[in-house]
């Protein structure tokens, strides 16, 4: 990869002068990229949570508890 930054507006004038099977391509590379991203932040805050959980970081009681929680 290059050092110049290249502008959102550029990438979207490049990806029009492609045809429809590539900008499909490229479609669904970023969607697959996006996908794999969220899940991987997933992973990461199940992994937080397990480990609050453990380490008994949690708060517990009934709704109004916990919103009353909030409040403070």
């Amino acid at each position: 990869m290059t050092n110049s930054v290249i502008s959102i507006q550029q990438i979207l004038e490049s990806i029009d002068t492609l045809g429809k099977e590539e900008q499909c391509m490229i479609h669904d590379i970023l969607e697959r990229r996006l996908i794999e991203s969220n899940r991987d932040e997933w992973i990461l805050l199940k992994e937080k949570a397990l480990e609050d959980y453990h380490t008994n970081n949690v708060k517990r009681g009934n709704l109004d508890e916990l919103m009353a929680d909030l409040d403070d």
